[in-house]
């Protein structure tokens, strides 16, 4: 049986103290997501807790090009649950529309 190591208290503080985020605060850590560096969870937890429209579509924007940045015009799916079993799947899309499978040896 797997252990349970997800904090859940700790979550919900984090996301607590980040409740109602200041615009500005949500534009710097838009744009320090594009770097590709990382966020932290008290920064992840900014962006999840932003509420303004304008800003959760520029969060959406940003993401669609840190996919485009990280991955390519491909779609990934991640099976963590399954991993120890079998090799991660990866589905790919060519810009072309060929679709290709790829088994991880």
């Amino acid at each position: 049986m797997i252990e349970d190591f997800i904090d859940d208290r700790k979550i919900e503080d984090i996301l607590e103290k980040a409740t109602n985020p200041p615009r500005e605060r949500v534009l710097e850590l838009i744009a320090k997501s594009k770097e590709l560096k990382g966020l932290t969870p008290e920064e992840t937890a900014v962006l999840l807790q932003t509420e303004d429209r304008e800003l959760i579509e520029e969060i959406w924007k940003a993401a669609r090009d840190i996919k485009e940045a990280i991955y390519g015009n491909r779609l990934v799916i991640f099976a963590p649950c399954i991993s120890q079993i079998i090799a991660p799947i990866t589905v790919s899309t060519a810009v072309s529309g060929k679709t290709t499978r790829n088994l991880h040896e």
